[in-house]
């Protein structure tokens, strides 16, 4: 079984995603891979889409930038066992990357190569969360 959510913003702005609790069920012992029940995060509203990440158990990922104004969220699970589920906060607002400061003393900075920071002025804020009751059900809530 698969749900799915979908964050999107006004065209010009991007999200940052924020893993708050994560319960489900653990890797597989023999793959070490999450082959029961996974959240996956697209950079888009597609699963065709750049996979950022997919966590199982208690894992929870690092903070998460989108490169434009969508994100998927996707759980995965096969209903075996309920765990308490997921939770995520988002903010969203527009970005604009800022190139490091020239140094003369190291010459003008290549863009290409420089490691590049994003500036977020945060706008929208928001909250997903998941509780997987029994195998049976999931109760879901989304705030803005």
């Amino acid at each position: 079984m698969n749900c799915h959510w979908t964050i999107s913003l006004a065209t010009g702005y991007r999200i940052k995603l924020f893993f708050s609790d994560m319960a489900l069920e653990d890797r597989n012992s023999l793959t070490d891979a999450c082959d029961y029940d996974s959240v996956a995060v697209y950079d888009g509203s597609s699963d065709s889409d750049p996979l950022l990440g997919r966590w199982c158990g208690g894992e929870l990922s690092p903070p998460l930038l989108s490169r434009a104004n969508k994100l998927l969220i996707v759980l995965s699970t096969d209903r075996d066992s309920a765990n308490k589920g997921f939770s995520v906060t988002y903010t969203g607002g527009e970005c604009q990357h800022k190139i490091p400061p020239y140094n003369p003393s190291v010459g003008p900075v290549d863009e290409s190569r420089a490691l590049v920071e994003y500036l977020c002025l945060d706008v929208f804020k928001g909250v997903i969360s998941l509780e997987m009751r029994n195998t049976e059900s999931l109760s879901d809530s989304v705030h803005r």
